[in-house]
């Protein structure tokens, strides 16, 4: 075999035993059992419309009352007894009695009632995001026998890889 083809292969076995991974990519590659982070987050939102709302409202209200009226000697109409049969708190009636001629009348206070109001809406929204995180410790590689033997023999195929170079060189 020439030498040429002895130095190629002898650095190829070299490259091939001392080649390692970096802590980064041995890391990812091998994670270490590490702790969990987790975070909650929760937000609310709320949207509060208001509507107002005007009506009118008309009332029907009645009274009703029993009069009772007698004739005197002379003929004229006379007032004895009011009955009430419905009273209403709204209508307020009148009464009049002149000569043989008897009025009624009746005062309305309100016949409508407006009524205003507010319709409140109320529209709340939650969005709740969760986050789970990894963290993976960082593990510093300790140095083993094996390590070193690795370390020792690629000195080693370096140094003769030197002593190979130099001889080829002084040959010529």
């Amino acid at each position: 075999m020439k030498p040429f083809f002895k130095i190629v292969f002898l650095i190829l076995v070299t490259v091939a035993l001392s080649a390692c991974a970096t802590k980064e990519r041995c890391n990812n590659l091998y994670p270490c059992q590490g702790s969990v982070i987790t975070s909650d987050v929760t937000s609310s939102n709320t949207v509060i419309t208001e509507k107002r709302h005007d009506t009118i409202i008309y009332i029907t209200d009645s009274a009703a009352y029993k009069l009772f009226l007698k004739c005197d000697s002379a003929g004229n109409i006379m007032l004895c007894e009011i009955e009430t049969l419905r009273a209403s708190a709204n209508i307020k009636p009148a009464f009049s009695l002149s000569g043989n001629k008897l009025t009624v009348g009746c005062k309305i206070d309100s016949a409508a009632i407006a009524i205003a109001w507010n319709e409140k809406h109320i529209k709340t929204t939650i969005a709740h995001t969760s986050t789970t995180k990894e963290t993976i410790p960082v593990v510093v590689n300790k140095i083993t026998f094996w390590h070193r033997a690795g370390q020792i023999l690629s000195a080693l195929f370096v140094i003769e890889l030197l002593i190979l170079f130099y001889l080829i060189w002084k040959r010529k």
